[in-house]
């Protein structure tokens, strides 16, 4: 059986303004620049949500989930690497 993909998650669309909208907070385009850049896709679930992780301010290593059913996105872990 072949996979299928499909390309309805796009970061820079459902990503990137959820990030800029969170002024102060770890994720804020404003508190450390265009997190664009640095945001990648770990991993797209079964369900289709998808896991992604980005640099925030001081480079912390931020992990969101895109819930693709909701169309909306949650900070799932901050890490210190």
């Amino acid at each position: 059986m072949l996979c299928k993909l499909s390309a309805r998650f796009d970061p820079s669309r459902d990503v990137g303004p959820w990030l800029s909208e969170r002024p102060g907070r770890e994720g804020s385009a404003d508190a450390g620049g265009n997190h664009s850049e640095t945001l990648h896709i770990i991993n797209v679930e079964r369900n289709g949500n998808v896991l992604y992780t980005w640099k925030g301010p001081q480079e912390y290593t931020n992990v969101g989930l895109y819930d693709n059913d909701n169309k909306n996105n949650q900070v799932r872990c901050i890490c210190l690497l």
